[in-house]
């Protein structure tokens, strides 16, 4: 997919040099590989988008308050 991966772990806490090491080659790693990404951050053109947590809370909470209207 054409996606860069770096790791942290808990040793990592006593070297933030490293990290940012890692990172930062991450980075080029990414900016000099010039095949065509395959992902994006939208979805496509008719694919299913799930309800945010907020949207489904706010349906909850319009639901709850009809139903109390008609109790």
């Amino acid at each position: 997919m054409g996606l860069e991966v770096f790791g942290v772990t808990a040793f990592d806490e006593h070297r933030p040099g490293a990290v940012r090491q890692r990172i930062a080659a991450a980075y080029e790693r990414a900016r000099s590989n010039r095949l065509p990404r395959r992902w994006t951050l939208q979805p496509p053109p008719g694919w299913p988008v799930a309800p945010t947590l907020d949207e489904e809370l706010n349906t909850r909470d319009v639901l709850r308050e009809l139903h109390h209207r008609t109790d």
